[in-house]
């Protein structure tokens, strides 16, 4: 991490902020510069026909590759993904909030046992402080142990310490899922003013806590459920009439003409998955190259 210090922490707020600090003299600018971010990635990570599921940590990778991070990006990045984690919390404490993030101190990482594992080359625990207090501590770990990938977001506890909680992620996926993850809300939030729904921000927070995921990790289940019922179904009519009717107490005077949405009772995620590929494809272009600029990354896409 480097100590260079930026003005605005809220980077995240509109992506393209982080373009301003490039970490390599070569990223290309195109005519389209406005609406397509090109950047680079090591072709020993790079799959032109990778699912979205392996295109969304492509493209984490090469976000992380592409430019320089701050310790306080860093931190910012954890509160970022903390709602796509998978903490487990219980009616009284699920609308408790982060805070903020802080890293754990070497004398209490040992004290908790916080550790990665054997092939890591580096082990940063980090703390989410809560707004209100509670029993349980949660934990971030970043670590690029590759026994780890297939688990990250997971949580974990210890039975002698059954109030802290940890999950495991890497610092690229860390910085590069936050990046990602911000831009797509935004967008989600820059054209949701449609009078047609296609699908609501609470199908989106499940596909994106399934995109960030292990493939082998409990949230997982997310993108493969999203990826089962791509085409248009009916059902769970108690929820979708739930559903509806909070979509339009939210959102019901949103739009210049103030017109109530309409919903039409479907959870289309056809349209949620053309809606996430569609925006990635305008807006990123990943450019393989020959080698990294860090020294070591490691991924599994």
């Amino acid at each position: 991490m480097t100590d260079e210090k930026y003005e605005q922490l809220n980077l995240f707020d509109m992506v393209n902020a982080i373009a301003e600090t490039p970490k390599q003299d070569n990223i290309i600018p195109l005519r389209n510069e406005a609406h397509l971010e090109v950047l680079h990635l090591n072709r020993k990570f790079y799959s032109a026909k990778a699912n979205l599921y392996g295109k969304f940590k492509q493209l984490a990778m090469a976000i992380y590759s592409s430019y320089k991070w701050t310790d306080e990006q860093l931190l910012e990045s954890a509160k970022i993904i903390y709602p796509y984690i998978g903490f487990r919390t219980n009616a009284k404490t699920s609308t408790n909030k982060v805070k903020d993030v802080i890293f754990v101190s070497d004398k209490k990482q040992q004290e908790l046992g916080l550790f990665g594992k054997s092939d890591q080359t580096y082990c940063i625990p980090l703390y989410f402080r809560m707004q209100e207090n509670e029993y349980y501590r949660r934990f971030l770990i970043l670590s690029d142990a590759s026994e780890l990938y297939k688990h990250y977001t997971d949580t974990y506890y210890r039975k002698r310490k059954p109030f802290v909680r940890y999950s495991y992620i890497s610092k690229a996926y860390l910085l590069g899922y936050a990046y990602l993850i911000q831009a797509i809300k935004s967008e989600f939030v820059r054209t949701k003013d449609q009078h047609l729904m296609d699908f609501s921000e609470m199908e989106l927070n499940d596909l994106i806590k399934g995109l960030i995921s292990g493939d082998r990790s409990t949230n997982y289940a997310f993108y493969d459920y999203a990826i089962t019922n791509a085409q248009t179904i009916k059902g769970w009519q108690k929820d979708v009439a739930t559903n509806f009717t909070l979509e339009q107490d939210i959102y019901a005077n949103l739009g210049d003409d103030k017109a109530i949405l309409q919903w039409d009772g479907y959870r289309d995620f056809e349209r949620l998955l053309a809606f996430v590929r569609s925006y990635l494809d305008d807006k990123f272009k990943i450019i393989p190259t020959a080698s990294l600029t860090q020294a070591k990354v490691q991924a599994v896409l």
